[in-house]
C-alpha cells in the first residue's frame, strides 16, 4: 500500500493508524511494528507524535538475502518496540538476557502473501509482552501470522485486513492450522468445506 504513497502521505497514514490504535489500547501496552527501513523516519515520527515511547529497535536477521535492485541486498528487517505512554509497561520483560538481534528463518517465497512473517517471530514478541488470555491487536492482518501466533501462545487476537484476498488467506491458514476451531461468518457457523471448495 505505501509503495504508491509519498513520504508525507505515508506519515499521515501512519498517524491515523497509530491514533486509532492508541484509542483502543491501554497506556503501557507493548507495541511492535515490523517494517522495512525505507520509511523508518516517518514511522518513528508518527509513533512519537501519537504518544508512543520508543524503547528498542530489534533487528530480525533472516537466514537468507532478499534480492532486489538495491546496491546491498537486505537480510534484515527492523522492528520498532515500545509502548503507549501514560503508564509503565504492562508486562515487563521477564527474560532480560535477550539480544535485540533475532535470528529467525524467513518463510520461503509464498504465493499467499509477499511479506509473510514467520510465526516464531511474532510468537516471541507476544510471549515477551503479554500474559496468557490477554488481547493482541494486529491492524494489518496480512497472511494471518499474528492470529496463528496468538492461538499457539494462548492469547486472543483481534485482527483486521483491508484486502479480501488476504482476508481469505488468513481464514484458510487459521483453519488449516486449527481445524477443530469453529469458523463463523456474521456470528453463524460456516462449513469450511464450502468456504474452501476452490482451494
Amino acid at each position: 500500500m505505501n509503495d504508491s504513497m509519498s513520504t508525507a502521505d505515508f506519515k499521515d497514514f501512519m498517524l491515523k493508524v497509530f491514533t486509532t490504535m492508541s484509542k483502543v489500547s491501554e497506556p503501557g501496552c507493548m507495541t511492535y511494528v515490523v517494517m522495512s527501513a525505507q520509511e523508518w523516519g516517518s514511522l518513528m515520527d508518527a509513533l512519537r507524535e501519537v504518544g508512543y515511547h520508543w524503547s528498542s529497535t530489534i533487528i530480525w536477521r533472516k537466514d537468507s538475502l532478499v534480492l532486489s535492485r538495491k546496491d546491498y541486498h537486505t537480510q534484515y528487517e527492523p522492528i520498532w518496540y515500545g509502548w503507549l505512554e501514560g503508564s509503565a509497561r504492562l508486562c515487563p520483560l521477564v527474560e532480560r538476557k535477550q539480544s535485540d538481534v533475532w535470528d529467525i528463518a524467513r518463510p520461503k517465497r509464498s504465493e499467499e502473501h509477499p511479506t509473510m512473517k514467520p510465526v516464531e517471530l511474532v510468537a516471541r514478541s507476544i510471549v515477551n509482552s503479554s500474559h496468557k488470555g490477554e488481547l493482541v491487536l494486529d491492524l494489518f492482518g496480512g497472511s494471518g501470522t499474528t492470529i496463528l501466533a496468538a492461538e499457539q501462545t494462548e492469547r486472543v487476537c483481534y485482527s483486521m485486513e483491508l484486502d479480501p484476498k488476504y482476508a481469505d488467506v488468513i481464514v484458510k491458514r487459521y483453519y488449516h492450522n486449527f481445524p477443530e476451531i469453529e469458523i463463523k461468518l456474521n456470528n453463524s457457523p460456516v462449513n469450511p468445506a464450502l468456504l474452501f471448495k476452490n482451494s
